[in-house]
């Protein structure tokens, strides 16, 4: 075969592992407002497919929009929000970050009997600081 002919990046069979492939970003996406959860009523009878497809509805993309952002193929996403194609963890990640929406996490959580809990960065640094005033008051660490 021809080196200079390289398979799509969408078919990925032919690409996964190989050094081309498109390393997506995780933590650049940077949300102005709060991450979506949908009410837990919902999720009973919720399926994967239809969280997504939800979850697009209330984004600001359309899903071409949202494909190139993902940088997959516009096919692709359909088969992704289908449930048809493969939901690679990473790309489930960037799907949330880009459409702002937890919807997904929670129905993932859900069919294994498990809830989420969505941390801020105040309650991350309240966490840490109650730990600290622990160690503090056991006379663990010298202030």
């Amino acid at each position: 075969m021809n080196e200079s002919v390289s398979p799509p990046e969408w078919q990925v069979q032919a690409s996964a592992g190989k050094p081309g492939q498109y390393q997506l970003p995780v933590h650049n996406v940077i949300r102005e407002r709060p991450m979506r959860l949908l009410p837990v009523s919902t999720l009973n009878g919720a399926s994967f497919s239809g969280v997504l497809t939800n979850a697009l509805m209330l984004s600001d993309f359309d899903q071409n929009g949202l494909a190139q952002r993902m940088h997959i193929s516009e096919g692709y996403m359909s088969r992704f929000l289908k449930s048809r194609a493969e939901a690679w963890a990473k790309r489930i990640v960037r799907f949330m970050q880009l459409t702002g929406d937890l919807g997904a996490l929670q129905w993932i959580a859900h069919t294994m009997g498990c809830d989420i809990v969505v941390r801020t960065a105040a309650e991350a640094e309240a966490r840490a600081l109650r730990a600290r005033l622990a160690e503090i008051e056991r006379g663990g660490l010298a202030a």
